[in-house]
């Protein structure tokens, strides 16, 4: 099921108007080493937060965002990098106004996806670094 739910947060991902480029494709648990790519990674979480009376459960799924971008002594590229995980989670809060946001399928119902941390460089190469952002998808998903 975590599958499902990790392709459609990468096809709503791919709408983001952030995102100018991504040639290389938004890559799903692996990350290109080229500079501009993206991708989305699993992380784990308690995957139910709430158990209903009428058996419905809210559900969570948890994930990075990761960007692979060039780094270095260049201070305004550095921010710039830094700057798009903001737009980002900007983004995220404002779709999560939108009801029936991503396609989650039937008996789940999407509620909100939002940015749990800011982003931050996880990895630095000489040239390049990884920068990433905490990410979950929360949804209430029908009892039997």
């Amino acid at each position: 099921m975590s599958r499902i739910i990790m392709g459609q947060i990468r096809e709503l991902i791919k709408t983001c108007p952030h995102i100018e480029t991504y040639a290389q494709g938004i890559g799903v648990d692996h990350l290109a080493e080229e500079p501009d790519c993206y991708a989305i990674e699993s992380i784990p979480v308690r995957p139910v937060l709430k158990k209903y009376i009428n058996g419905d459960t809210e559900r969570q799924q948890g994930f990075v965002f990761a960007s692979r971008d060039s780094f270095g002594a260049d201070v305004r590229q550095n921010i710039e990098n830094l700057g798009f995980f903001q737009l980002l989670a900007d983004w995220f809060e404002s779709i999560s106004k939108t009801e029936g946001f991503i396609n989650l399928g039937e008996g789940k119902e999407s509620k909100k996806i939002e940015a749990v941390t800011t982003g931050y460089v996880y990895d630095v190469g000489v040239s390049k670094a990884k920068y990433q952002i905490e990410c979950r998808l929360i949804y209430l998903q029908k009892g039997n």
